[in-house]
Formats: C-alpha cells, structure tokens, sequence
C-alpha cells in the first residue's frame, strides 16, 4: 500500500542519492583537471555543496514528519461530529454487554474515526480489563499516537539511508532504496498508517491551540548544523581535501 507521505521520504532519498552522485563526478572531474591547492580549492567548493544536499535532504524528511505529527495532533482531539449513534453501545446507561468479535467489528468499522475509538477503548478498559479477547480487540486499535510512531519509523529509516549515501555513495544500490518503505516487509505498519489520505482532512478542522503541540515531544532528534568540521564523508577519502 503506497502512503504519500512515505512515498516523499523516499523520493527524497533517490533525490540525494541522484545528488551525491553528480558529486562524485565532480570530484572525478576535478581530479583529471586540476593539482596542487586549485585542486583543492574546488574540491572545497564541491565539499560545501555535497553538505548543502546532505543537510537538505535531512531537513526534507524533518519536514515531512514533523506535517504529519502536526495533523495527527488535530486528529487527536475529540470531536463530537465524529460521535454516531453506535456510542450509546458504550455507555454505562446502555446495558448490553458485548461481545470480544462485535467489539472487534466496531475497532474495523470505525478506523480512523478516533473519537469513537477513544470511546471503545475507554469501554474495554472499564469493562473488561484484562481479558484476553477483549484485549485482543484492543491491541487492534490504532490511535494518532501509533500512526505517528509508524512515520517516526519510517522517517529514522530514511535518515539513516541518508547517512549512508552520505558516507558511501558508490556502496548504496537501487536494492538498498527499493528496500526503504517495502510494501511486503512493511506491511504491518501500512496497516497501520494507510495510504494517509485522510490525514489532509484534519488540517482546517478547528481545535484549541494547545492540542496542536500535544505531540511536540515526538522528534527526530535531528541535527541540522554542518558538520565537516568532524568526520569527512568517505565519499572524499580519495581525493584531496582542504582540512
């Protein structure tokens, strides 16, 4: 199942991959034609570009993670427009007790309608902590919460691609892309997350500002700071460099 969101985290890694390597041209192409210090004044100005790409390409997928964690925060927010008729099945006044599989048919009916699955999960909570089938039902719920850590899955993942292009560019294979976001070996998150459609719908619905930032602790940890200083990329090793 494609997700448009994974889909541009994987386009931004071919995208600084296809970068990383015109940068290795350049540097051939530096080495046949140039010596001494011009040879490594150019290299310098290519170093300078390849850290351009590198902290781009970071900053892309940052970006992208940090869009779904905003609308999953909204999403996160009860609405009483998305209450149905079905809540009074679970409410303490409605004396009808259900179930594990017509509980479990109601977590399938309502994905992605989080108010009602906050209110279902509530219920199993209330009234059948505990038991392993209600549990079952459960554990299959799948709150704003867990769509995020799915993209923060996939948003690590692409990241670490990044740094590997970064450090060996000759090393990364149209395998080890095609890898990234597998449909088949990632099936069990894009079950989770779907094909994030729907996420767009949750952008002009109104809710008070704090809910907005309730998912703000959730980071990528990123470090957006040139850092040549440091290690050099192996992607220079063979070449003369400035230090």
């Amino acid at each position: 199942m494609a997700n448009i969101y994974i889909g541009q985290m994987k386009d931004t890694i071919k995208n600084y991959l296809k970068n990383a390597q015109s940068i290795e041209q350049e540097l051939e192409t530096n080495k046949s034609m140039y010596g001494g210090e011009y040879l490594d004044t150019k290299n310098k100005e290519v170093q300078e570009k390849a850290e351009k790409f590198y902290i781009n390409a970071k900053k892309t997928i940052n970006d992208i993670f940090e869009q779904t964690r905003n609308l999953l925060a909204i999403a996160n927010f009860p609405n009483v427009e998305e209450l149905t008729a079905d809540r009074l099945l679970f409410c303490e006044e409605t004396k009808i007790d259900l179930t594990a599989s017509e509980v479990k048919a109601f977590v399938e009916r309502y994905a992605g309608n989080f108010t009602m699955l906050r209110l279902i999960k509530s219920w199993i909570e209330s009234n059948h902590p505990g038991m392993t089938e209600y549990v079952t039902a459960e554990k299959s719920i799948n709150m704003p919460i867990d769509h995020l850590e799915v993209y923060k899955k996939f948003a690590v993942s692409a990241l670490s691609h990044i740094d590997s292009i970064r450090q060996k560019t000759d090393n990364f294979s149209d395998l080890m892309l095609n890898a990234y976001a597998d449909e088949n070996t990632c099936a069990n998150l894009f079950a989770i997350i779907g094909d994030g459609m729907d996420l767009g719908n949750f952008s002009t619905r109104k809710v008070p500002e704090s809910a907005k930032h309730c998912f703000d602790n959730v980071t990528l940890n990123l470090d957006l700071t040139s850092n040549f200083q440091g290690t050099v990329p192996l992607v220079f090793a063979n070449y003369k460099t400035v230090r």
